[in-house]
């Protein structure tokens, strides 16, 4: 082999070297994207209640569990919890869920007592106002959900006294005002999401 074959052939061995290595660091970045598109968000109680309820919505039973506190994960009661709320809006069968409102109602440097208002658009253009409340921990900069018996005595005194103090406010005066109107209009929705509830099978 002469000498300008084997200089043709060291340039070409440097060239796949280098074309190798930017195609695995491709592969390397579109990884982490993805993996980081799939983690639950942390960061703020906020960011933590809303991907909880956008988890339970499209399904995502082990992403929901994520969002409650890691000790508690592998509970009976948070995985009952999930599947229970899994089970209920695959019975409301909505077409798109809206966040309206996500706050909190009290907070300290530990806990924050977190409140979401929503919009489940139903078929035949009806909107149901969905509500719910969640305690929120700050474990070492990252927030969780707290299952129910996680809860002492003094976090649910003032659980009760912040819903109390809830009442009074205009935000959930007007989600009232939208149930009591979408009720009226529906009367027997309760009981049909009810009993189509009963009908769901828990999905391994």
């Amino acid at each position: 082999m002469n000498k300008k074959t084997t200089k043709k052939k060291q340039s070409w061995d440097i060239r796949k070297v280098i074309l190798t290595g930017i195609v695995v660091l491709v592969i390397v970045l579109i990884a982490s994207l993805v993996m980081k598109g799939c983690s639950v968000n942390h960061k703020s109680p906020r960011s933590i209640v809303e991907d909880l309820l956008k988890s339970e919505y499209k399904n995502k039973e082990s992403r929901a569990i994520s969002c409650y506190l890691p000790d508690t994960q592998n509970s009976a009661e948070v995985k009952n919890i999930v599947k229970e709320r899994i089970k209920y809006f695959k019975a409301i069968n909505g077409q798109k869920l809206q966040v309206d409102r996500c706050q909190s109602i009290w907070q300290n440097k530990d806990y924050a007592y977190m409140v979401i208002m929503y919009s489940v658009e139903l078929q035949n253009k009806r909107v149901y106002p969905g509500f719910d409340a969640f305690m929120v921990k700050n474990k070492n900069g990252k927030y969780y959900i707290m299952p129910p018996n996680t809860l002492d005595d003094k976090l649910k005194s003032q659980i009760v006294k912040s819903y109390q103090d809830l009442t009074k406010k205009d935000e959930y005066i007007k989600y009232l005002e939208k149930y009591k109107e979408f009720i009226t209009k529906n009367p027997n929705y309760e009981e049909e999401i009810s009993a189509k509830m009963k009908k769901i099978k828990d999905e391994k």
